[in-house]
């Protein structure tokens, strides 16, 4: 790991253009300072181990085996002050993957910087930064698709259905996890379905789950009717600036909004930045959101498909990880504010900012939901370009991202 300016300066004379400091930070934060003033903040990014306890956020030493007296957000506030580049948030235990995800260490991110946070009854977190303009909403869903248990068979082999949508036949051997831990892994029942036929053909009854029971009673005291899993595996960097993992949608959405109130230091809008929950089964959280918030503008940021894989045998790349946001024209469930559309083009070109006009056949986001929710909502959508999307590998570009935050910061402000 990273203890000294010496481990610094090897890193990056071996290739890296950043390196991630934890523990060692938390040991003796001037180390922050000393590396950001030899190599500038953009190298510096410290990373934050922390757990929900009795005392609130905590953060964590060693991998997270060691608590400290730090808070989360004290210390995370204090790094920033020092000149880290980016910070960098574990939760411990609300990873996606045991308990979910952690909507209240959303709604405590975004507090400094908004004016309000409140939680709706279906879950959306509102932060609300106030202005004297017209009201707008931005929307990141915050859940992700996943699995449900509806039968367990004698020899304790699990079936299940999916939450949101699925490829039942790129499931074979993905491993997944459930709240109370158990693992397990997809087989196909009948292994020349695939062989002989298309993938198309194969559903979740083709399936079946794997949790390594002997037999029905095991696999019963393991888990039970309506219990849930999702994808196992965490985020990593890959190449120099793609991170590859499960759930980049849209939690990578989540981040550019928080990217985006940051930078925002006085809104032309009354502006609502919602964590919405239940976009993958049917846009619903963003449809009671805005319903409530009643906007005359809505802004959904989430991930978008791309075409510049070998699959794709046209040479006209139009959706490519790493050439910047995409501002959506239509896609399979709306078409876009042409008018809103050309004011966030605008803003682009005057920042400097790269832009990719999407267009996909295709899928759908909160945009439907805010366009919907009542009369005369003008609504778009921000996307950010992420290779095989609801799989456990979606990969995407870090740089997107950070330029989808200083779009909307501009926008909302110009």
């Amino acid at each position: 790991g990273i203890s000294e300016l010496a481990d610094v300066e090897r890193m990056l004379s071996a290739g890296a253009d950043k390196v991630s400091i934890n523990s060692a930070a938390l040991r003796r934060p001037d180390l922050i300072n000393e590396i950001v003033r030899h190599f500038g903040s953009q190298v510096c990014v410290v990373a934050i181990d922390a757990r929900m306890d009795a005392r609130g956020w905590t953060c964590y030493l060693n991998g997270g085996r060691i608590p400290t007296q730090r808070g989360l957000f004290e210390w995370a506030r204090e790094a920033n002050d020092r000149g880290a580049g980016e910070i960098l948030f574990t939760s411990m235990n609300h990873d996606g993957v045991k308990t979910g995800f952690a909507n209240e260490a959303l709604a405590e991110l975004a507090r400094p910087f908004v004016d309000e946070v409140t939680t709706d009854v279906m879950g959306n977190v509102i932060c609300r930064k106030k202005g004297d303009g017209a009201r707008i909403m931005l929307s990141a869903h915050m859940d992700a698709i996943g699995f449900m248990v509806r039968g367990i068979d004698k020899d304790g082999f699990v079936t299940v259905t999916g939450i949101g949508g699925h490829t039942p036949a790129r499931l074979l051997s993905c491993r997944v996890v459930f709240p109370n831990g158990v693992r397990g892994t997809f087989g196909l029942r009948e292994r020349g379905k695939v062989l002989s036929g298309s993938w198309a053909d194969v559903s979740f009854d083709d399936l079946y789950l794997d949790i390594g029971a002997a037999d029905g009673e095991e696999a019963r005291s393991l888990v039970k009717i309506g219990d849930t899993a999702v994808f196992e595996g965490e985020p990593r960097l890959i190449a120099d600036n793609r991170i590859m993992g499960p759930y980049a949608d849209d939690l990578i959405g989540c981040v550019v909004l928080l990217l985006a109130m940051e930078k925002l230091k006085e809104s032309r809008f009354d502006t609502y930045f919602v964590f919405s929950v239940q976009e993958e089964v049917g846009c619903r959280g963003a449809l009671s959101a805005a319903q409530a918030i009643r906007p005359a503008f809505g802004i959904a940021c989430d991930v978008c498909g791309t075409d510049d894989t070998p699959q794709f045998k046209h040479s006209n790349r139009t959706l490519v990880p790493g050439n910047g946001p995409t501002v959506k024209l239509k896609d399979g469930s709306v078409l876009c504010d042409p008018a809103l559309n050309a004011a966030l083009m605008k803003t682009a070109q005057e920042q400097g900012i790269a832009v990719q006009p999407e267009i996909l056949v295709y899928g759908g986001t909160d945009t439907s939901s805010m366009q919907r929710a009542l009369e005369n909502v003008a609504a778009t959508c921000v996307s950010i370009p992420t290779r095989y999307i609801h799989s456990p590998a979606e990969t995407y570009d870090r740089s997107d991202a950070e330029r989808a935050g200083a779009l909307l910061a501009a926008f909302l402000s110009k």
